[in-house]
């Protein structure tokens, strides 16, 4: 279990930055990225409030002022990954997408650790088609800004900027997400290939689990047949 849970962390942590002097610079600290945010984003506070929960995890969070964000059954999510010296333009194209959308949800790291992460910047929709049409129009309005790229979820644009999964149902008592899910199983095949080729184990698996091993498409319906464990 603790080479399982070591493995699933390392694949997790792919591609997050390093720590440089640079990234540190660009985020002196949340109270000061929060009013970066809240002062360069219209609308922002007017439709959505700060959800403390996850401010203490290293994001800042919101919810829907309207009280329509309640935890949707399955989360569709909506991945865009700038590099951080980008990511107040990013805040500034997406809020007033995901406010004219459904979206009952969205973060951005909160701290030069969570920003440096790939999937630093997330909405949460309750239906594909929704989220979809989000990214559609987040791909063409941030068509330039140098994007990170998030492994393991399905890249919707060609530059790694806009990517989706589709997290597991909620839990209260075993939370996980789409990434964290589906590094556990890659980390379980290629524990399991016991010095065989491993690659061709992660693939087999993926291909188990109904995701497509050279995009990371999930089938239109993950949960229905296939689950965590």
């Amino acid at each position: 279990m603790a080479a399982r849970d070591d493995l699933t962390v390392r694949l997790y942590g792919f591609n997050r930055l390093p720590l440089s002097p640079k990234i540190r610079a660009a985020v002196p600290g949340e109270r000061d990225l929060r009013g970066f945010v809240l002062a360069g984003t219209p609308g922002l506070s007017e439709h959505w409030r700060s959800r403390r929960l996850e401010r203490r995890a290293g994001w800042l969070s919101w919810i829907r002022r309207d009280g329509t964000s309640r935890t949707p059954t399955v989360a569709h999510k909506l991945y865009i990954s700038p590099m951080p010296e980008a990511v107040g333009d990013a805040v500034r194209v997406l809020t007033p997408l995901v406010t004219d959308s459904p979206c009952v949800a969205f973060k951005l790291g909160a701290t030069p650790s969570f920003l440096a992460r790939p999937d630093k910047l997330v909405a949460y929709f309750r239906g594909r088609n929704e989220m979809l049409d989000v990214a559609r129009l987040a791909a063409e309005r941030l068509d330039g800004i140098p994007a990170h790229g998030v492994p393991f979820t399905f890249p919707l644009d060609s530059a790694g900027l806009v990517s989706s999964g589709v997290d597991p149902p909620y839990d209260a008592d075993r939370l996980t997400s789409w990434r964290l899910w589906l590094c556990t199983e890659l980390a379980r095949a290629i524990l399991a290939a016991d010095g065989g080729d491993a690659l061709a184990a992660a693939r087999s698996r993926l291909v188990a689990l109904g995701i497509d091993p050279d995009t990371w498409q999930a089938p239109l319906d993950p949960w229905g047949t296939h689950g965590p464990g």
